[in-house]
């Protein structure tokens, strides 16, 4: 009687994974990890075999970006890597990787990030006349500023932001799942401070704790002579704060 072989699984080299030659550089290593990274990432992929694929991506990477890790693994083979401390893999530590390759979540703004505020366009209508010697038009618009009561830290009188207990002040922490493909550990935003790593015990009364207020604000802004339809004046940083230290928006005014 024949019987059908078992399939075993086949643990592929690891320059062969990142398909490169094993006299590969350090920035060889990096564009390989990067570019396979980013098409079998199980957010992106979903074939089948991604999340695998993406797991042997990781280990591959993570052992050849170590000079002495990698060092081990040429001389030695995978079990000489796991002998130089070389630990099981899976996603954990990948997810600061990632970001630091691709940025947070495939483009989002990472929590805590200098973010540039709202910026404002206007339209201002002129006459034959106010276009040739130019003119001074009023607009009223409802821009975001920080909060002149706690001055931008969303605490009260004589509190400060406290480092979130949950994460430690990162802004995020690790979480370990089971899945069919085994356990996985991957970094996540931390729920409680949402990812800027601070809480705030006790909250300003006036913006509620958000930092910022939004208030209306009258702009004088001088058309200069001889400008016409199509042109547009620009008030860099007259638009809503930024936060996180990010620039201010801008207002811009289209003369139609």
């Amino acid at each position: 009687m024949i019987r059908g072989k078992s399939k075993m699984q086949v643990r592929r080299d690891y320059y062969e994974i990142l398909g490169i030659a094993r006299n590969a550089s350090d920035e060889d290593i990096r564009k390989a990890f990067r570019r396979l990274a980013f098409q079998y990432h199980p957010d992106r992929n979903r074939e089948s075999d991604a999340e695998d694929r993406f797991k042997e991506i990781n280990e591959a990477y993570q052992c050849l970006c170590d000079p002495s890790k990698r060092h081990h693994y040429d001389v030695y083979g995978r079990q000489g890597a796991r002998a130089g401390d070389f630990q099981d893999f899976g996603f954990g530590g990948l997810g600061e990787i990632f970001e630091t390759f691709f940025g947070s979540a495939f483009g989002e703004t990472r929590p805590g990030a200098p973010t540039q505020g709202e910026s404002f366009r206007l339209k201002a209508t002129l006459t034959f006349e106010e276009s040739a010697s130019g003119c001074v038009r009023e607009f009223t618009i409802r821009r975001t500023e920080l909060c002149p009561d706690c001055r931008g830290t969303g605490c009260a009188a004589g509190t400060a932001p406290l480092h979130c207990p949950e994460c430690r002040g990162t802004g995020r922490v690790r979480r370990t799942e089971q899945s069919i493909f085994g356990r996985f550990s991957h970094v996540v935003r931390c729920v409680r401070c949402g990812g800027v790593g601070t809480i705030v015990a006790n909250p300003c009364g006036a913006c509620r704790g958000k930092t910022t207020v939004v208030v209306s604000r009258t702009l004088n802004v001088d058309l200069p002579a001889g400008v016409d339809t199509g042109n547009a004046v620009t008030l860099r940083g007259q638009g809503s704060v930024g936060t996180h230290g990010g620039k201010a928006g801008d207002v811009l005014v289209a003369v139609e």
